[in-house]
């Protein structure tokens, strides 16, 4: 007999718009995935290995994931100009390593973390998401926010935009995190 599969998407509970509970319920259910499918029986090892000087490595793609995450909701909630994660996730915005220069190694601060470090630092970054972007109203998504980049550009966007950046950022790291397994694997096997 066949066997059924059931896929639904829980959104995101006390949130005052529909639509920001949709789309943190994604940005969850993207991380439970990640977490509990792409990186099952990860290594430490496999955690910290660089391709080659220059390329990322799994670790610092998911603490940039945590900074990122936190990084735009300090810009696109909390209106801020300059963004500090340490206060909310316990590394600075830059202890990621990214983006590395050509032929740079990883941060030597993430060389001994473990999957379940990682794990914390999203939890801790999600459950800061979820409570800035809960208080959102749909009409608060749509207020207009200017920000100064420091070579002076100016960007103008809004809260709608934000959200839905961060999770574009975290499909495309996690397609690049599922691409460097594959590599590992291979390497691992000499092809």
């Amino acid at each position: 007999m066949p066997a059924t599969e059931h896929r639904f998407l829980k959104t995101a509970s006390r949130c005052r718009s529909k639509e920001v509970a949709l789309q943190l319920g994604m940005l969850d259910d993207m991380t439970r995935r990640l977490f509990e499918e792409d990186l099952e029986k990860i290594t430490k090892n496999e955690l910290i290995w660089q391709s080659a000087p220059g390329n990322n490595t799994i670790g610092m793609l998911l603490a940039h994931l945590a900074v990122v995450e936190t990084y735009w909701t300090q810009i696109g909630v909390d209106r801020v100009q300059v963004a500090d994660s340490l206060a909310v996730i316990g590394i600075e915005m830059d202890d990621d390593g990214l983006p590395l220069p050509e032929g740079g190694l990883p941060p030597a601060g993430l060389k001994s973390k473990t999957l379940d470090w990682y794990r914390d630092l999203l939890e801790k970054s999600r459950k800061y998401v979820n409570g800035r972007w809960g208080r959102l109203t749909d009409a608060d998504l749509k207020k207009r926010l200017t920000r100064i980049r420091k070579n002076g550009d100016r960007v103008i966007t809004d809260p709608r935009w934000v959200l839905y950046h961060v999770i574009e950022h975290f499909a495309v790291h996690q397609g690049q995190i599922l691409l460097i397994r594959h590599q590992y694997r291979d390497a691992r096997a000499g092809r």
